[in-house]
Order: structure tokens, then C-alpha cells, then sequence
């Protein structure tokens, strides 16, 4: 009775991530008790198993595997109750296995087992440490690998599925440069989380979800540190309620992807020198929310955050909020997105990195509080924040937003553009308080090729423009309708070849002609204040 009270207490404990005493060997079988060998080259596959069993039989339930090398030609299978505990970095367990998909320790349908202080490695690619099919309270604790830590999975029998539940993976640390499968694997799943391990050199660091059945649910991946991966860091992949939080990638080629997940939070995480993109959300999904998160890029190849998707409205939802895009190249997208239903960027700071929502049509756009700033050369030759597309009669707004190219004007730079083409529906854009300073022109509207018996509406109101640049393109004779109000201009505004129709002016404001013709004049001024007041002509161009 003793015993099993003993075994109770340190299953419970382990569970809720303890560290595992090393144990006398009365509370624990010793697998050189039989017949194991470290000496790196007998099989010892038969010797581990009989262990295995017999502490599971005399309800002992702990397996240590001491200081040493201990090779197995074949997989083994872990028992319900059990716990196999390690010395650490210095008790190998190593496999000779080659084939895909092999793998060491197995359990089927087993619950309250535990992995602790085991060093595992491999020579094929493809082998898998620990495989777990429809188990329950499982712990991953403490360990090294050379190869894919654990894969974790439901298990069918008679055309029926059975999650594994409250599966935690912590602490472990993996580096391999060869291994084809994800370091850590867990499909099927309810209830895991996978924390604080250290992930090197794999293709992939951890795959999460699956590609069929019912939705797993409730995955955290939170403070764990991703280098060198040559793929993907973090894959989450149809997924409910996950969580990503204080991880850390560096030097890797995608840190996150998150495909068809419902109700997801990406906060906290700390994103530096990626290859292709920081976070892509992709094929559909809802409930998105970025934030808090801290990007960081030398390279001008990156897009921080992206979307992929082929179907308009896959990605239904997306909040992105409180972030922080630095880069120190220039011409970077820390946004570059599309194919949404409703899109919210709020309160971001942008440093030499821009933003490009056009990527894909919209129904409904907020972009609200943000901060960019360019230094001198960085701005050069791109638009700084560009909207639009917007679907549906829809609306963009953009509000309240600082855009500063520093150190003079940006030579064929635009502060903000907002994009609108082959409207089928009127859409209405609001540009509000923004700020902008330093462009060769501060806001640009630019209607390509709209619906014949459409006109997108664009609404400029209370916007700063320190360089008094506006400019409206149209892509056809079906001219959009821009309308003027309360914005504050230093020098004047540049406007078509017309006065103001519409929009409250005040009186000595005034509008440059933004296609100055011969014969013409330079621009207006208006001479009493109204809506839209009464405007003179200036400036008379030498004949």
C-alpha cells in the first residue's frame, strides 16, 4: 500500500511538471537488472521491455534507464501508469532503426504515463522518439533528441476515434540538422501544451492539429526558442482555441503558420532575421488575433505578416494590434495582406517597414493608431501605407494614423494610397486625422478602371498633410467622387485641374492644380470660407 501511495503521488506531481527525484532502487526497476548493456552496441530492445512489464505488473511503475549508451534494434511498448526517467543527457537511448515513421517507445490507449531524462537518438531521418495514440495525461519532460521528440495522435479501432487528452511537453531540447519530420508532432489532441523546449535545426519545430475528423482543441505553444529551421518554426493546422505565446524565433525561414484555426491568440512572441514571412495565415480561419508581438529584420526579402488564401472570404477575421515591425534594409512589407472579411490594424509601430493591404479584396477595414517612421533613403520609391479593394459596398477607414519619412522629402514616395478597382458595388473609403509628413505626396486616391455605373467615394477630413500633396488618379472617364473637409495643409493642397465642390473650407486656403496646363493657372484660394465656399483663381501660367 505504501508503494502505491508513493507511485499516486509522483504520477499527480509529474503531470503538473515536476522534476522527478532520481529513485532507490527498491521504488524503481533498473533496466540493467535485465540484462541491458551499455556498451553501445548490444541490442537491449527485449531487456527494456521486460522491464517495462514487470514494473508494470508489480505496480512499481518506474523504469530508469541509469548513465550509458543503450542501443534497440526495435520499437517498444510504454504500459499505462508508467514512468521512464533518465539521468538526463548522459542515459542514450539509440535507435538503429532507419525505415519512416519508426518509432522507439510506443503507447496505444494508455493513460498517466511519463518520459523524463532521456537522451534519444537516432541514425535514420524519419524515426520518432515516442508515438502516442489515444492516450491520456501524458507528460514529455526533460529530454534531448537527435531526431522527432514525440508524436502524438488519436487512435481508431472499430471505426471509432479516441483523442489523446492532456498531453504536456516541456522543457526538452532538440537540435538535429537531418531529420525530416517535425521535432514535435500532436494531432488528434485535446488539451496539450507545449512549452519552454529548445528546438534546433530541424525542417520543422512543431506541427499542431490535423488534416481530417473533428477539430482538436485547447493547443498552448508558449516560451519555447526555435533556431535554424529550414521550414516552418511553428505549423498549426486546423486547430480550435490555440494559443501561441513568448516563443522565440531566430534565423529560420517561416516562424509561424497558421492554416484554418478557429479562435487563435499570437502574442508575446519575439520574430528576428526570417527568410520568407514572419506569421502566414492561411487557407481560411476565424477569430485571428496578432498581437504584442515583436518583429525583427535585417533583409528585404521578408513579409512579416502575410495572408495566403484563394477563395475571398476564406479568412474570415483578423486583428492585428500592438505590434512592433523593425527593419533595417528597407522596402519591407511588416503587412502585406488580403482576402478578408473584416481587418483591424490598430496602435502598431512600423520602423522602415511598410503596409500593403491590397493583396486581396476586403468587406470591412479599420486601421487605426499607427505609428511609421522611415528614416532617411528608407522610404524611397514606395507608398507607406496602402488600403483598399474593398468588396461588398463596404467601408475602409483610416484614422488617426503618423507617417513620417525623416530627414527630408522621400523621393516618388506616397504617405497613404487608397486602392479601389472594378468596384461592383459603391465602396466608401474615410480617411481621418491622419498625419503625414515627408512624401513626395501625402495621400493618393487611385480608382483603376471602376464599374461604369459605380463611383468609389473617397472622404479626406481633419487630415494633416505637411507638404500639401494630394493626388487622384483615375483608371477610366467614370471619375470617383473625393470629397475635401477640414484638412489642414501647410503650403496648400494639389487637387485636379478644378475647384472643390464639396467639403467645408475656411477662407485662404489654398489648392494647387495637380495638372497645371498651359493657358491655365497655378491653382485657388478660397475667399470666404463655406462648404464648399467661394474660389479665385491664381497664378495665371505665362502663355
Amino acid at each position: 500500500m505504501k508503494i502505491k501511495t508513493m507511485i499516486s503521488a509522483l504520477l499527480c506531481a509529474t503531470f503538473l511538471g515536476a522534476q522527478i527525484p532520481v529513485f532507490a532502487s527498491e521504488t524503481a526497476v533498473n533496466i540493467k537488472d535485465y540484462g541491458a548493456v551499455a556498451d553501445g552496441t548490444t541490442d537491449n530492445s527485449d531487456a527494456i521491455q521486460r522491464a517495462l512489464d514487470d514494473a508494470y505488473e508489480k505496480n512499481i511503475g518506474v523504469v530508469y534507464i541509469p548513465t550509458g549508451t543503450f542501443v534497440v534494434q526495435k520499437g517498444m511498448t510504454i504500459p499505462t501508469g508508467t514512468t521512464l526517467r533518465g539521468d538526463g543527457i548522459r542515459s542514450v537511448i539509440k535507435t538503429t532503426q532507419t525505415g519512416d515513421g519508426e518509432t522507439i517507445f510506443k503507447a496505444e490507449g494508455q493513460t498517466l504515463i511519463s518520459v523524463s531524462g532521456v537522451n534519444f537518438q537516432a541514425v535514420g531521418d524519419s524515426v520518432i522518439a515516442i508515438g502516442l495514440y489515444g492516450c491520456d495525461r501524458v507528460d514529455i519532460l526533460n529530454n534531448y533528441a537527435d531526431c522527432s521528440l514525440v508524436k502524438v495522435d488519436s487512435l481508431t479501432k472499430d471505426d471509432t476515434e479516441k483523442y489523446s487528452e492532456h498531453i504536456h511537453i516541456k522543457g526538452n531540447q532538440l537540435e538535429s540538422t537531418i531529420a525530416k519530420k517535425p521535432a514535435m508532432m500532436v494531432y488528434g489532441a485535446q488539451k496539450a501544451i507545449i512549452e519552454e523546449n529548445i528546438v534546433k535545426g530541424y525542417q520543422t519545430g512543431v506541427s499542431m492539429g490535423r488534416a481530417y475528423g473533428e477539430l482538436p482543441i485547447a493547443y498552448t505553444c508558449a516560451q519555447n526558442e526555435f533556431f535554424n529551421i529550414a521550414q516552418k518554426a511553428i505549423y498549426a493546422n486546423r486547430v480550435e482555441r490555440l494559443s501561441i505565446g513568448s516563443n522565440t524565433v531566430r534565423d529560420s525561414n517561416i516562424a509561424m503558420d497558421i492554416s484554418d484555426c478557429y479562435m487563435v491568440s499570437v502574442s508575446a512572441n519575439a520574430i528576428n532575421e526570417i527568410t520568407e514571412c514572419g506569421i502566414r495565415i492561411s487557407n481560411g480561419g476565424t477569430g485571428i488575433n496578432l498581437q504584442n508581438n515583436t518583429f525583427f529584420d535585417k533583409s528585404d526579402a521578408a513579409n512579416l505578416i502575410d495572408t495566403v488564401a484563394e477563395d475571398a472570404s476564406a479568412i474570415y477575421d483578423l486583428n492585428i494590434t500592438g505590434n512592433s515591425f523593425h527593419n533595417y534594409e528597407g522596402g519591407i512589407s511588416a503587412i502585406n495582406i488580403g482576402n478578408l472579411r473584416v481587418l483591424s490594424v490598430t496602435n502598431n509601430h512600423f520602423y522602415n517597414t511598410k503596409m500593403d493591404l491590397t493583396k486581396g479584396t476586403v468587406a470591412s477595414v479599420m486601421v487605426n493608431g499607427n505609428q511609421m517612421i522611415f528614416e532617411t533613403g528608407y522610404a524611397d520609391a514606395y507608398t507607406a501605407m496602402k488600403a483598399g479593394k474593398i468588396r461588398n459596398g463596404g467601408q475602409l477607414i483610416l484614422q488617426n494614423n503618423q507617417i513620417y519619412a525623416l530627414g527630408g522629402t522621400a523621393a516618388k514616395s506616397c504617405g497613404i494610397e487608397v486602392y479601389q478597382d472594378d468596384a461592383t458595388n459603391a465602396p466608401t473609403s474615410y480617411l481621418k486625422g491622419n498625419s503625414v509628413t515627408g512624401f513626395d505626396v501625402d495621400i493618393r486616391t487611385n480608382a483603376q478602371n471602376p464599374n461604369k455605373d459605380v463611383k468609389p467615394v473617397f472622404i479626406l477630413k481633419n487630415n494633416n498633410l505637411m507638404n500639401a500633396n494630394f493626388e487622384r488618379i483615375e483608371g477610366s472617364a467614370q471619375a470617383s467622387v473625393v470629397r475635401l473637409e477640414e484638412n489642414f495643409t501647410a503650403g496648400g493642397l494639389s487637387y485636379p485641374n478644378q475647384v472643390p465642390t464639396t467639403g467645408k473650407w475656411e477662407k485662404g486656403q489654398l489648392i494647387y492644380f495637380a495638372q497645371p496646363t498651359k493657358e491655365g493657372y497655378v491653382g485657388a484660394v478660397c475667399v470666404a470660407k463655406g462648404t464648399p465656399g467661394i474660389w479665385k483663381y491664381f497664378g495665371e501660367i505665362q502663355k
